[in-house]
């Protein structure tokens, strides 16, 4: 049997230091871990909201190779395509397999976008420009990294974007209804024909 950690030893004692981090900064932060399948769909393991910053980025874990001597992590081909067009979500790869160094594990990891052609073994030396954590923080805190967090949290109401409309051309104007989850249509050509001549 062996004796190193499991990746969701790494993802939990990492996502808690994440969140200790951005609440000692004055940072309310939701983690949300997701399922095995839904993973399989979206291509990341855990997800972490920060309120104040408005601002939301995802994490993949992948645990050191427990088979190699040397730190490498083992990637998956068809997880890495889907998310190499995602620039929210990071690889967090642990450089360390050593149990005693769990409670500052954020600090041996990086944090690399899957921005590089796939390779199944990835080793530390193939990786640019990738972060550690402190420049990885740095960079959500400026908001280089992630993405807005989602309106869609306002579930009881329709959420409209502002628009400048040009009423003399034929137009449809949609609303998307998060509560009911549809696309409405709330004025189509024919109505506002009808409005222009009363």
């Amino acid at each position: 049997m062996s004796n190193y950690p499991i990746e969701d030893e790494y993802a939990h004692h990492i996502t808690n230091q994440i969140v200790d981090y951005f609440r000692k900064r004055g940072f309310d932060v939701t983690s949300i871990p997701i399922s095995r399948n839904v993973e399989r769909r979206e291509g990341y393991d855990w997800r972490y909201e920060i309120k104040g910053l408005n601002k939301v980025f995802m994490l993949q874990f992948k645990r050191p190779n427990p088979r190699d001597t040397n730190i490498s992590w083992e990637l998956d081909q068809v997880q890495h395509d889907n998310i190499a067009d995602k620039p929210y979500i990071f690889y967090c790869l642990p450089k360390s397999n050593q149990r005693e160094e769990m409670e500052v594990m954020i600090h041996r990891c990086l944090f690399k976008r899957a921005s590089f052609p796939f390779v199944r073994i990835l080793r530390p030396q193939m990786l640019r420009y990738c972060d550690g954590w402190g420049s990885f923080a740095s960079k959500v805190l400026q908001c280089l990294y992630g993405i807005r967090l989602d309106i869609s949290k306002r579930k009881d109401e329709d959420v409209f974007e502002d628009v400048e409309i040009n009423f003399k051309e034929p137009i449809a104007i949609f609303g998307i209804s998060l509560k009911d989850k549809k696309i409405k249509i709330f004025a189509n050509e024919k109505i506002i024909k009808k409005s222009d001549h009363e």
